[in-house]
């Protein structure tokens, strides 16, 4: 996180990148003290070993097909193993004072990159619904409730809010009429967009 630092060829990063790096890195040793039993005494031995890319491998397959992780997350998992394993090849370097074998290093960019493909594809076809999914039943609902506040206001005689007349004029265009094409609503414009009528032309709406 130092702003200058010699023995560093990329630029400083900041206090977040770290804190989910050291998170990563935390639960893959969990990982492969759980499933592999390897018991790691220092950050290099691990992170700088011959095999941390086959390892790493074998940790995103535990987490996509075991668990149901998400590429999308995934891929920021092996993002970290691969800064922290940069860390542990240059500590390793400094440690020996000579050059040591960077292909574990290149392998695990070939495998941040294959994540990244596979999350673009997930992200593209494997359509989830959302926790927060509203069923069509559940938005009429949310209607009603929007149609009521509105009323209740005006038959108070209080002032209607703009967000409760934008929340019933939202609901209601989405739940009352539908149009046949998504890209309609972006040409909607109140009091100047022209609706066919039923028996009657066109109409401002």
């Amino acid at each position: 996180t130092e702003p200058l630092n010699v023995d560093r060829e990329r630029s400083a990063c900041v206090s977040s990148t770290c804190e989910k790096d050291v998170a990563v890195a935390t639960r893959m040793l969990g990982w492969l003290r759980a499933v592999k039993g390897v018991a790691p005494k220092t950050v290099p031995h691990v992170f700088a070993s011959p095999r941390i890319a086959a390892a790493t491998k074998a940790f995103v397959e535990h987490l996509v097909q075991e668990r149901g992780v998400r590429y999308r997350t995934v891929q920021g998992y092996v993002a970290s193993v691969l800064n922290v394993a940069r860390f542990a090849h240059e500590a390793r370097r400094r440690a020996l004072g000579q050059p040591v074998d960077r292909s574990q290093l290149q392998a695990l960019g070939a495998l941040h990159r294959q994540c990244t493909v596979q999350a673009r594809k997930q992200d593209m076809f494997d359509r989830t619904t959302p926790s927060t999914w509203l069923s069509w039943h559940e938005c009429n609902l949310a209607r009603v409730h929007a149609e009521k506040s509105v009323a209740a206001c005006e038959h108070r005689g209080e002032a209607v809010t703009l967000p409760a007349l934008s929340d019933r004029l939202v609901l209601s265009l989405l739940t009352w009429h539908p149009p046949g094409r998504v890209g309609e609503y972006r040409l909607l414009r109140i009091g100047t967009t022209l609706q066919r009528g039923a028996g009657a032309g066109w109409q401002l709406v």
